[in-house]
Parts: structure tokens; sequence; C-alpha cells
């Protein structure tokens, strides 16, 4: 993301089962002065472990339906 204003950005990223929230990963990101404007990078942000399995599960259910 870049901006001309110096900002402070959280990103929030929420798993929910059967309609309930089960894991957040909140991540805050701060500006570098590049070239005139502020840039902001999340990059090859690591997964915790529940949503590693979480989605490993998902990929193995057996019809594409199940996994909504």
């Amino acid at each position: 993301y870049e901006s001309n204003e110096n900002m402070t950005i959280t990103c929030s990223t929420k798993v929910c089962s059967f309609g309930k929230q089960v894991v957040e990963k909140v991540e805050t990101e701060y500006a570098r002065f590049e070239g005139g404007r502020f840039v902001y990078r999340i990059a090859r942000s690591p997964m915790c472990e529940y949503m590693v399995n979480f989605i490993h599960k998902l990929k193995h259910l057996p019809e594409k339906y199940m996994m909504n």
C-alpha cells in the first residue's frame, strides 16, 4: 500500500467455523518513506499452526460445498 500520509495500518485475519470466530491474527505495519511516499508492506506473513491445520482440513473435504 502507498500513501502520501504516514499512518499505522492494522491488518486482521480471522477464521470462522460454523459461524463463530475461532482464531484471529492481527498485524501492525508501519510506513517506510521511499521516493517521496509512505510505503507499507506485509510480505510472507506466517500463519499460526491452527490456521495451517484448518486450511489443510478444508482442502481435503470430499465436496467443495462443505467448505462453506
